[in-house]
């Protein structure tokens, strides 16, 4: 099958899986900038909570508040996000359209956020 095919098919898990890996890049960048260290997890939710301490660590307490506020109103999506590829690939889970519409505009949150983050310490 061909990859226009699954866009086609609305093959969901796709898009969640893009959207999970474009999510942890982002953020593994971010840390390599700030710190120069390239975290060995695969969990968003680790490199989120290692940024947030290194933030904090370094001074930037209003980005550290911002990104812990977001985490903790977020949980449950960056729970989803975790499971997203072992479900994919084991549990042959299918994401609705409006869990998937959810998951999208919840990481562009995140993301618009990080992009703040990044302006700010690198604007300071």
């Amino acid at each position: 099958m061909k990859l226009k095919d699954y866009f086609k098919k609305e093959n969901l898990i796709l898009h969640v899986l893009v959207l999970n890996k474009a999510f942890q890049l982002y953020l593994k960048a971010l840390i390599i900038r700030l710190t120069g260290e390239n975290l060995r997890t695969r969990s968003a939710r680790d490199s989120l909570g290692y940024l947030i301490r290194k933030l904090k660590e370094l001074g930037f307490e209003e980005c550290s508040k911002k990104l812990t506020d977001l985490a903790r109103e977020y949980r449950d999506v960056l729970s989803i996000l975790e499971d997203v590829y072992s479900e994919a690939r084991y549990a042959k889970h299918r994401f609705s359209k409006e869990i998937t519409k959810t998951l999208i505009d919840i990481v562009k949150i995140f993301l618009e956020n990080l992009s703040w983050v990044e302006n700010y310490v690198w604007k300071s």
